[in-house]
């Protein structure tokens, strides 16, 4: 037997709803105050169907906002990426060489940012030496878009 109170346990849907929240970058802090705006409480299971309905649709919106953003900035960061590599007198069949070679897919249009931050560090060590410990234009390996 759990010593948690049944409140403490999830349904299906408020697993989705912290995926969301989760998704979305919100704090709990957050997610409270979002909560007492549309119902005045501050727990997930004592919210009526309603009140769900309405806490998820607002969380789903700032999902697919922040999903747009973040397409953006990968855009951004894949064309950071073949500029340098161009600037240095390089064509993109020889970027796309060094990517498998490094385990990567052969297109930065298939990499995901975690995999762009890689590639990124990669080819900047070719031109710089060891790049690791410093941070370049504000992108280091643990940005978060």
């Amino acid at each position: 037997m759990s010593n948690f109170s049944p409140e403490s346990k999830y349904d299906k849907q408020g697993a989705y709803f912290w995926s969301l929240v989760k998704k979305s970058g919100w704090t709990r802090e957050q997610v409270q105050a979002l909560m007492m705006k549309k119902s005045n409480k501050t727990h997930w299971n004592v919210l009526n169907q309603l009140e769900k309905r309405q806490v998820i649709a607002v969380l789903k919106k700032y999902v697919e906002k922040n999903k747009k953003e973040n397409e953006v900035a990968e855009k951004q960061f894949r064309q950071r990426i073949m500029a340098f590599w161009s600037k240095h007198g390089h064509t993109k069949e020889e970027l796309y060489d060094l990517m498998v070679e490094w385990g990567f897919e052969p297109s930065l249009r298939a990499c995901r940012y975690n995999v762009l931050c890689s590639i990124w560090f990669n080819v900047r060590k070719i031109y710089e030496g060891d790049v690791s410990h410093k941070e370049h234009e504000g992108i280091t390996e643990n940005t978060k878009i």
